[in-house]
C-alpha cells in the first residue's frame, strides 16, 4: 500500500464511502458494503454492496490526494446483467 497507509486504513476509509453504492435501497432496504468481499488490487479495489434484496459488485479506483487522503472512484458496477 502507498505511503504507508495500511490495508486496514484502506478498508475502513472505504467502508465509509456509501455515496458510491450505484443504487438505493428498495423494500426498506439499506444499501451497505459487505465487508468481507473487499478486495485490493494495484490501484484498484473490487466490492461487493446490497440492500437485502439486490446487490451491486463495483470496481472502484483509488488516488492518495493532500494529507494522505484517499479518493475513490467508481469504475465499474454489475448489479444484474453486466458491467457498466
Amino acid at each position: 500500500m502507498p505511503n504507508g497507509i495500511t490495508v486496514e486504513i484502506f478498508k475502513e476509509n472505504l467502508l465509509e464511502q456509501k455515496k458510491l453504492i450505484p443504487f438505493k435501497g428498495i423494500l426498506g432496504g439499506t444499501p451497505d458494503y459487505y465487508e468481507d468481499s473487499i478486495i485490493f488490487f494495484g490501484d484498484y479495489a473490487f466490492i461487493n454492496a446490497n440492500d437485502g434484496h439486490i446487490e451491486a459488485d463495483m470496481v472502484l479506483t483509488y488516488t492518495i490526494v493532500k494529507n494522505n487522503k484517499i479518493k475513490w472512484a467508481l469504475e465499474a458496477y454489475d448489479y444484474g446483467m453486466h458491467f457498466s
